[in-house]
């Protein structure tokens, strides 16, 4: 006996944004520099927020977990670089906006009610205190033109 397939807004409930009609397009194009610098949409600045709107996939669960093993020197020793290889749209950097947030803002998304999933993927073991993070992009380092430094020295390293 075949069952009628039920329409996607039948079995989930969209984002209170979506259903008034206020979703921002923009707020896809995600941007890790944005994020960095504090001018990125709220939603993505926001760690709760975030992860609260992030939909857990396998790939996603599977970084996350590696990267919080190496922070916390957890595990095995070695390669510590994670190559993201998809297609355009594919998530790369929104998986960095979770990385930067779980770098960053521990200790916070720890004890949220937002954060049952990442909870949940990371066994409740969260890296410590992180000492620093960095941020390389294409707007950061351009191996061609240089940066000139807030100080106006011009380089062309990193």
């Amino acid at each position: 006996m075949s069952e009628i397939l039920k329409s996607w807004y039948a079995v989930a409930t969209p984002h209170k944004d979506i259903r008034e009609g206020r979703l921002d397009e923009a707020v896809f194009a995600a941007n890790i520099w944005a994020v960095v610098q504090g001018t990125a949409p709220e939603v993505y600045l926001d760690s709760e927020e975030f992860y609260r709107k992030t939909y857990m996939t396998s790939g996603l669960e599977s970084v996350l977990k590696r990267v919080a093993t190496g922070l916390r020197a957890d595990g095995e020793s070695g390669d510590r670089i994670i190559s993201l290889q998809t297609s355009f749209g594919g998530g790369k950097t929104h998986i960095l906006v979770a990385l930067w947030h779980l770098a960053k803002h521990s200790d916070l998304l720890k004890g949220s009610p937002h954060t049952a999933e990442l909870r949940d993927a990371l066994n409740d073991r969260f890296p410590e205190r992180v000492r620093g993070v960095a941020v390389f992009t294409n707007q950061t380092c351009d191996s061609t033109q240089g940066r000139t430094t807030p100080e106006g020295v011009h380089t062309r390293t990193l």
